[in-house]
């Protein structure tokens, strides 16, 4: 007694002093959790999982950690190309983790041998789409307690020699979707991994499975070789898989199976090419399950499945025209599955299922059945699912399902031929299940489906059913979706779905369906109802049950909404109808989602959403919509969700309406969320024709247009003159926003009474912004803008304004652009702005102005931007120095007459190259002479010389290319010495030059003294050879300087070595022989053999191939697969693929499709020639050899051996030492 309770004392303590240590430790994972990390605790105490998603790895990534108590990290990279390496150590401090997971990383370099260093507790590993992925030797050698290793869809082709071989305890390996080509794996007959379980290798490029391929695994269960090219398997490959009882070669290219482990249970030989089961999987006793579809199998196959306990079988897809019942005799006690779908049956004979007394599922699909005769299925007791659909069945005897209706639970007869629902279905007093869709149905007897108490959906669409009648689905207590789509229904009876209280799912779409004749009002649990493409043309709530929550009637013909005072919908579907309006009683108080898209909407009324507090979606696209109101969507409830509110593709104007979408404070801003802003457009009052985004639209471009308009504080709104009254002068058209911030008056073109009565002193006091376009206004008059304090921007254009009298623009404080641009103007000399400091933009241009005065200058101290081009000027005004050098940044002054002479005379071309930064028109500056006025006047230049290039009397030069060629041509002075002007210089310049010929003359003769002593040496040898091209300098020898590489060979032949013999026969051959041409063939005559394996460039073969003068590349299948993916043959072909004088010259076989290749062969191919095999030009015709003669270049001189001795006659003399030879 006495231990208890010390033993319960304790547990007590215990229990005290672990919960807040405890809750400590969650409290102190989560503050220290890192950046785009989730850290949970583990059920495990004080143990961490962490999973991160970032964009790449990041350098020094895990250093803030808690290593030392995470089990589980798992990683994420959002960019699959950013490299991601993971360096030697980086996991070190990680002692106590059991699980790594990365996925979509680059690991770049691949696990290094220390990559996994401290990692000793590592029990799981799983790498998923780390692209590229490789393994150095030793990659496993500090995670002995490896037990479960994934590397997929990583493009992985291999393991280092014997790298597995450090996993001992390694029970799970997953390597599917690679590029592996060897089941071995690199450890075949190194050593044993005798706990392995299960090897997935499948969906990679494994050929063949050798005889020791699987030796080094002799304790694996199951083997997935799926989705690989398998066409062998040696009858020695499973000797030592004993236990082996799952093997899946799904998807390959066997047509014979070799020897199989006996104790195989399940086994896949899915969609291969096999003509028979062959005697090794029939003797298989222990087989459970075994598919074979998809293959080519028939009748003729010899041999029987030779297991009794055969549960599953599946011989679907191949070529039986009736069912084998002699391939699976002796398993009919033992079978629960049989698919013999897709098949060529024709009959099922009666009574010949009579022994499957356990068999559930049938599937007879895809066959050529015409009739199902009574006991067919008899003896089938236990059969649920029977499927007959895809076959030309017309006919169903009424005793079929005497025997199994008691146990069928689906039947499925789609896509067949029927004309009316069988009556024999009366029979299946358990049917939960049918589907007689894609058939011809045109009549449904009553009182059939009736009989069926359990059923629970009906499939009928796409058929030819007209109506729905009484008593057909009525009294189904059960029913719960009935399909009746894409029919030619037009008619439904009031009580058609009488007695289906459960009936939830109502699909009625793809019909002709106008009215509902309240046939929908008793199903009470309907929840879904779909009548897209349909004739309904008004929508009545009443006509559907209060539980209703789904509506789906797109595409109809609806134009009138009813009241929805008592409809409880949630969600609905009416786009693609002829709606115009909608009104707030039209709407479902429970409406969440209403989808109203492409109809003809152009009218919502005020306050249309104040019922919809629940509405949290509303899409309006692609109707009439011009405006969006704010009190649109004004709502009763005060806490309502946020709606989003989709209105691209509708014709809005940017009106003040709009305002409350930019207002940061408005109402309807915080209840409306618009979707997508950036591609919903509106349309500019003053820009007809521009459209903007509804995110990139400002308030002040928001406008309402008005007539007459008072501002919401005027006072003196109700008398004649009143400043804050404003009146639309007679033809312009005015706007303002919603703030009244902003006045536009916008006039241009005026005619008739408009156009005579209009003058300036009319336009608004308040107005901000004025455009005046092609007026007549050839005076602007002193005063005619007086008091217009707000005015910000002024326009008066083409207007023919030739005159601008003092103080015309008097009086406008706040005047910040004036634009007088495209009239006759001829002078301004700053009398006519007055106190308008703060314009900082004056447009000018297209006018005649002859100067830019200094007053007009001072009266602009603000100025930023002026536009001068197109004047008269023909120099640069003065006073454009100084504003240059102020704030004036921009300045346009090109299409004017300017002068340029070699002198200073004018000041125009050598300010421009000092400011052609602030010039925006550098290249429309043009020095204009002419050349008949100035020799008239006497007034000539440098430019009067010249020829007119512009009708008779013009002559025209870019001034920045005056200002370049005048220093180096016309404008130079002209030099009196033999070097310019100054004897001195002369005097100099030739001494110098007498000089450095002496010193030249010296040089010379003792080149000539080293020449004829090094020849008299060499002639001094007793034993002289000839040179070869051995003697060309190696880049590898100190001191020798290397000479450009020789030409050796016309051709380097690239090829696959499975495809040599037919290379030399119906290429080289031909080439060496008749064309007489010096080839180098890639496997012929290399140096060494090329592998996958090896990651290293081979400077021989760089070497031949560079002193190839061209490169034919036969591109087929093999190569593909083998040569092309070896590191030193990949990119000796890029390398000379780059050379710019040689040619490259590309066979594409019928064995390869040219769209399939990688990014790099396809660039070769589309940059250089190549020459298609196909049935009309076979590899060896003429036409073939014509195209390939056509497109070898003509043969270098240099690859003869008089070129190669000239080389080296030149280096050493015509003769050699033998010693050096």
């Amino acid at each position: 007694m006495d231990s208890t309770l010390v033993v319960l004392l304790l547990l007590v303590l215990l229990a005290l002093f672990s919960a807040p240590v405890s809750g400590y430790s969650n409290q102190l994972f989560r503050s220290s959790c890192p950046k785009r990390c989730h850290c949970v605790p583990d059920i495990e105490a004080n143990r961490l999982l962490i999973s991160c998603r970032w964009q790449e790895i990041p350098s020094e990534a895990f250093a803030s950690f808690p290593a030392n108590i995470t089990k589980s990290l798992s990683v994420e990279c959002a960019d699959s190309d950013a490299p991601s390496p993971l360096p030697n150590g980086a996991l070190r401090e990680f002692s106590s983790l059991a699980e790594i997971r990365i996925k979509n990383c680059r690991l770049e370099g691949g696990l290094a041998p220390r990559s996994l260093e401290g990692l000793s507790t590592l029990r799981a590993l799983h790498l998923d789409s780390t692209r590229g992925i490789r393994f150095s030797e030793g990659a496993f050698r500090h995670v002995p307690k490896l037990e479960q290793l994934s590397v997929v869809d990583s493009q992985l082709d291999g393991f280092p020699e014997a790298a597995l071989c450090d996993l001992r305890n390694l029970q799970i390996l997953n390597v599917s979707h690679n590029l592996i080509d060897s089941a071995n794996l690199g450890i075949a007959s190194k050593c044993n991994l005798d706990v392995l379980l299960s090897a997935d290798l499948s969906g990679n490029r494994v050929g063949a499975i050798e005889e020791r391929d699987l030796w080094s695994f002799p304790s694996l269960r199951q083997l997935y070789l799926a989705g690989n090219a398998i066409s062998r398997l040696d009858n020695h490959a499973f000797a030592r898989s004993s236990q082996l009882q799952h093997l899946d070669l799904n998807d390959n290219r066997l047509a014979v199976v070799g020897r199989i482990p006996e104790g195989i249970s399940n086994l896949n030989l899915a969609n291969n090419q096999l003509t028979l089961i062959s005697a090794t999987v029939a003797n298989l006793a222990s087989l459970k399950k075994l598919n074979v579809s998809g293959n080519a199998i028939d009748l003729s196959t010899p041999f029987s499945l030779a297991s009794s306990q055969l549960e599953t079988l599946d011989l679907s897809a191949n070529r039986f025209p009736s069912i084998p019942f002699n391939v699976f005799e002796r398993s009919t006690g033992a079978l629960k599955e049989l698919n013999v779908a897709g098949n060529r049956i024709q009959a099922l004979q009666p009574r010949a299922f009579r022994n499957f007394t356990r068999l559930q599922k049938l599937d007879i699909s895809g066959n050529q059945l015409k009739n199902i005769a009574d006991e067919t299925f008899a003896g089938l007791e236990q059969l649920e699912e029977l499927k007959v659909a895809g076959n030309e069945i017309v006919h169903v005897d009424i005793g079929v399902f005497n025997e199994i209706g008691r146990s069928l639970v689906v039947f499925d007869a789609s896509k067949n031929a029927l004309q009316e629902i069988p009556v024999a279905i009366g029979k299946l007093s358990r049917a939960k299940h049918l589907n007689f869709a894609r058939n011809h149905i045109t009549k449904a007897y009553k009182f059939v489906l009736s009989k069926m108490p359990h059923l629970r959906s009906v499939d009928l669409s796409e058929n030819r059913l007209q109506r729905v009648d009484s008593f057909v689905f009525a009294d189904c207590p059960h029913l719960e979706t009935l399909v009746l789509r894409h029919n030619r229904i037009d008619e439904i009876n009031a009580d058609a779905f009488s007695k289906c209280p459960r009936l939830r799912h109502l699909d009625l779409s793809e019909n002709f369906v106008s009215k509902f004749n309240g046939s929908l009002t008793e199903l009470s649990e309907l929840d879904l109802l779909n009548a897209s493409s349909n004739a309904v043309e008004i929508l009545e709530w009443r006509e559907f049950p209060s539980t209703l929550r789904h509506l789906v009637l797109d595409h109809n013909l609806i134009t009138l909404i009813g009241s929805a005072e008592s409809s409880k919908v949630r969600e609905v579907e009416l786009q693609f109808n002829r709606i115009m309006s909608l009104a707030a009683d039209q709407l479902p108080r429970s409406l969440e989602t209403l989808n109203v898209s492409r109809n003809a909407i152009s009218v919502l009324a005020d306050h249309v959403f104040r019922f919809s507090s629940h509405l949290r979606a509303l899409d309006l696209r692609f109707n009439q919509l011009k405006t969006l109101k704010e009190s649109m969507f004004t709502v009763e409830l005060e806490q309502t969700p946020q709606m989003a509110l989709l209105v691209a593709e509708n014709p809005l104007d940017c009106s003040c309406d709009l305002d409350w979408i930019k207002k940061p404070k408005s109402k309807a801003r915080q209840l409306v969320r618009i979707v997508e802003p950036e591609t919903t457009f509106c349309q500019l009052q003053l820009q007809s024709e521009q459209r903007v985004s509804l995110a990139d639209v400002e308030r002040k471009q928001l406008l309402c247009g008005y007539e007459q308009m008072c501002e919401p504080e005027c006072i003196c709104c109700q008398y004649g003159n009143c400043d804050c009254k404003s009146i639309c002068p007679q033809g312009c058209s005015c706007f303002h926003d919603a703030s009244f911030e902003t006045n536009v008056v916008h006039c241009s073109a005026l005619n008739g009474s408009a156009a005579r009565s209009f003058t300036p002193r009319d336009l608004p006091m308040f107005a901000t912004h004025v455009y005046l376009e092609r007026l007549e206004l050839p005076v602007i008059k002193s005063g005619d803008f007086f008091g217009r304090s707000r005015l910000l921007h002024l326009h008066i254009n083409a207007s023919n304004v030739e005159t601008v009298e003092p103080k015309a623009f008097s009086g406008l404080p706040s005047l910040q652009l004036l634009d007088l641009s495209k009239n006759r103007i001829s002078t301004l000399n700053g009398s006519e702005l007055v106190k308008t400091a703060k314009i900082a933009y004056l447009f000018l241009n297209d006018n005649r102005l002859r100067a830019f005065e200094p007053e007009l200058a001072a009266s602009l101290p603000n100025l930023q931007v002026l536009s001068l081009n197109g004047n008269q000027l023909e120099d640069l005004p003065k006073p454009l120095v100084g504003m240059a050098s102020g704030r004036l940044s921009s300045v346009s002054l090109g299409k004017n007459p300017f002068r340029c002479d070699c002198s200073d005379r004018f000041l125009m071309q050598s300010w421009l190259p000092e400011n052609s930064e602030r010039v925006v028109d550098v290249d429309a500056i043009f020095c204009v002479e002419n050349v008949t006025r100035a020799f008239r006047e006497n007034d000539t230049t440098t430019l009067t010389a010249f020829p007119p290039n512009q009708g008779p009397d013009i002559f025209t030069m870019p001034m920045l290319q005056f200002v370049v060629e005048g220093n180096r041509s016309f404008c130079v002075p002209q030099a009196s010495g033999i070097f310019g002007q100054n004897p001195t210089e002369n005097s100099l310049l030739m001494s110098s030059l007498v000089v450095v010929a002496l010193l030249i003359s010296l040089a010379t003769v003792a080149l000539v003294v080293a020449l004829f002593r090094k020849t008299h040496a060499a002639y001094s040898q007793r034993r002289y050879k000839k040179a070869t091209p051995s003697l060309n300098c190696s880049s590898t020898t100190p001191g020798c300087s290397p000479l450009p590489p020789l030409i050796h060979y016309d051709a380097f032949v690239a090829y696959s070595r499975k495809d040599e013999k037919m290379v030399i026969d119906k290429i080289c051959r031909r080439l060496e022989e008749e064309e007489q041409m010096i080839l180098c063939l890639l496997h012929r005559d290399a140096p060494s053999a090329y592998s996958s394996r090896f990651h290293s460039i081979s400077d021989d073969l760089l070497r031949q191939v560079d002193q190839s003068q061209s490169l034919i590349l036969v591109l087929t299948k093999h190569f593909l697969e083998n040569e092309w993916i070896t590191l030193q043959i990949k990119t000796s072909l890029q390398y000379f693929a780059k050379s710019k004088n040689k040619k490259l010259i590309t066979v594409v076989c019928k064995d390869v499709d040219a769209n399939q290749l990688d990014p790099d062969l396809g660039q070769i191919l589309r940059k250089n020639d190549h020459i298609m095999i196909t049935e009309s030009i076979p590899l060896g015709s003429d036409i073939f050899w014509n195209r390939l003669k056509s497109a070898l270049p003509m043969r270098d001189p240099a690859t003869s051996d008089c070129s190669q001795s000239q080389i080296y006659s030149e280096m050493y003399g015509s003769i050699v030492p033998s010693d050096i030879v």
